[in-house]
């Protein structure tokens, strides 16, 4: 991938993906076994880090993997703004994306995910994609959702069982609702006579 490029140290791998990003016959991933065997020896990183890359993981994994790698890589050795590499990376990251449940928040998600690829930024574009506390909100959100959802088609077909049943249900109101009224008039009614007496009585 970068037989075309120099590079002797970490701090020139960033600048070289990031010319070799901005090819026309770029590879689909920013990754092979001789940048992974480079990064072993000259960044003393662990074998064990590419392991996730492995082409028996999933899509997700992968794509997260190699954008952990390279956010830690820019964030050590620089530059600060590689938006190629950026864009290189985002179609890798996409399946974490569509992961989150709320299509809102997913799309605020893109938003901003397309905004730190426009700045270069490699570790904003991690946060945004991969934060444990957005993905626990995220479903938290979504199954307080889903109850509501669910209690307002309960409240639905109690209404429309209601309306299946209106004989029923007008007896069965109508009933207590009657004995009421009679109640008030008929305390009204004594109300009266008691006051009528009182007037004859005192007149």
């Amino acid at each position: 991938m970068l037989r075309s490029q120099y590079v002797t140290t970490a701090k020139q791998l960033l600048p070289a993906l990031e010319r070799v990003a901005t090819q026309g016959n770029r590879p689909a991933e920013p990754i092979d076994r001789h940048i992974a065997a480079f990064l072993i020896v000259r960044d003393k990183r662990s074998e064990s880090l590419f392991n996730t890359m492995s082409p028996a993981e999933t899509p997700a994994r992968r794509g997260l993997a190699m954008l952990k790698l390279y956010g830690e890589v820019q964030y050590r050795h620089g530059p600060d703004e590689t938006p190629g590499m950026a864009a290189w990376l985002l179609p890798l990251v996409d399946s974490s994306i569509r992961r989150f449940l709320s299509k809102p928040f997913q799309e605020k998600v893109r938003k901003q995910a397309k905004e730190a690829v426009e700045q270069g930024n490699l570790s904003s574009l991690q946060k945004f994609v991969d934060d444990p506390k957005r993905v626990e909100h995220d479903e938290v959100e979504f199954l307080r959702a889903r109850k509501m959802h669910a209690d307002i088609q309960r409240e639905i077909a109690d209404l429309e069982n209601k309306l299946n049943h209106r004989d029923q249900v007008a007896k069965a109101i109508g009933g207590p609702v009657a004995a009421t009224i009679a109640s008030i008039l008929a305390i009204i009614a004594i109300g009266f006579t008691l006051m009528r007496a009182l007037m004859q009585s005192i007149g």
